[in-house]
């Protein structure tokens, strides 16, 4: 499946989720947090910008629970 614009998709326990959405939603506009639904729990996807893709990829390579990033925008 491949996503509209620059995305990170990324793969954690299902009970990270909220917490994953709760640290975006204070960064405000820095990347807005999807749920994958159906057979894919425990997916997300981090809609970003080309501006903003670095920074959201140093947040999640610093996520204090376990997390794997499946996918990441190109440069």
């Amino acid at each position: 499946m491949r996503e509209e614009g620059p995305s990170f998709r990324v793969r954690l326990q299902p009970q990270d989720m909220v917490y994953l959405d709760y640290i975006f939603e204070g960064y405000e506009g820095l990347g807005l947090v999807t749920l994958v639904p159906g057979r894919r729990r425990g997916e997300a996807i981090i809609h970003v910008t080309p501006e903003t893709a670095g920074e959201v990829e140093k947040i999640l390579l610093s996520f204090p629970r376990p997390l794997k990033i499946v996918y990441r925008p190109g440069p």
